[in-house]
C-alpha cells in the first residue's frame, strides 16, 4: 500500500483501502522530501490522496451541531468524545446538559436527546443518536415514520438533520475546514420541513 499526502497536518491517522474497503492505520512517514511528497509502502497496493469518508480530523472536536431553523437563531455546539446531552436551555440549568439550545420551542424537552461520540481502535468516530424519552420525539432527516427510540438508534452521517420538538439541528463532521465556513454553508441551505408527530 502506498500512501501520498497533500495536506498531511489535516489527514487522520487512518485511511480506507480501495480494494478491501477496510480501515488501516497510517504509520509515521520517515525520509520524505516534503510533506506533499510523503509516502510509505505497505503490501504493494497504491493509494493516493485518500481520506476515508466520514472521518473527523480532530479527535477533541470531531463534529458540530448547528441549529438551522426558521424559528430559532443559528447556534453552534461542539460535540466531544463521550455522551453529549442536548435539550432546551432553561432558567434552571441542568448539570448534565452539554448542549443547551436557546429556543422558545416548547416542544423541545430540557433533556431531549443524546449524541454518543465513540472512537474505535483505528480512531474512526461513530456518532450514535438516542432519544432521552422526550415528549414530542426526535426525528432524523424529516422521516416522521421513524421516531428515534430504543428500536431505532441511528448512526449520524455528515449533513444529517435532527428534529427535536420543532427545532431542526444539522450534524456536521469536522473535516478540517473552519467552523465559520461550515456555519455559512449550513446557513445558505433551505430549511428542512418541520414534522410533528
Amino acid at each position: 500500500m502506498r500512501i501520498s499526502y497533500t495536506d498531511i497536518h489535516r489527514i487522520p491517522k487512518t485511511i480506507i483501502c480501495p480494494n478491501c474497503k477496510e480501515y488501516a492505520k497510517v504509520p509515521p512517514i520517515e525520509g520524505a522530501q516534503s510533506r506533499n511528497q510523503a509516502s510509505h509502502s505497505l503490501e504493494g497496493t497504491i493509494i493516493t490522496d485518500l481520506i476515508g469518508p466520514g472521518f473527523a480530523t480532530d479527535r477533541n472536536e470531531p463534529a458540530w451541531l448547528i441549529v438551522h431553523d426558521e424559528n430559532t437563531r443559528q447556534q453552534t455546539f461542539t460535540l466531544r468524545p463521550g455522551p453529549n446531552l442536548v435539550g432546551r436551555l432553561d432558567l434552571k440549568p441542568s448539570n448534565e446538559l452539554n448542549v443547551g439550545i436557546e429556543t422558545n420551542d416548547r416542544y423541545m424537552s430540557r433533556n431531549h436527546f443524546r449524541v454518543q461520540v465513540d472512537f474505535d481502535s483505528l480512531d474512526r468516530p461513530k456518532f450514535i443518536l438516542q432519544d432521552l424519552g422526550s415528549t414530542n420525539g426526535t426525528f432524523l432527516n424529516g422521516n416522521k415514520d421513524r421516531r428515534v427510540c430504543e428500536d431505532y438508534v441511528p448512526i449520524l452521517s455528515d449533513g444529517d438533520t435532527i428534529q427535536a420538538g420543532r427545532t431542526k439541528i444539522v450534524f456536521r463532521l469536522n473535516k478540517g475546514r473552519a467552523i465559520n465556513q461550515v456555519k455559512e454553508e449550513v446557513g445558505s441551505t433551505d430549511f428542512s420541513k418541520t414534522i410533528i408527530n
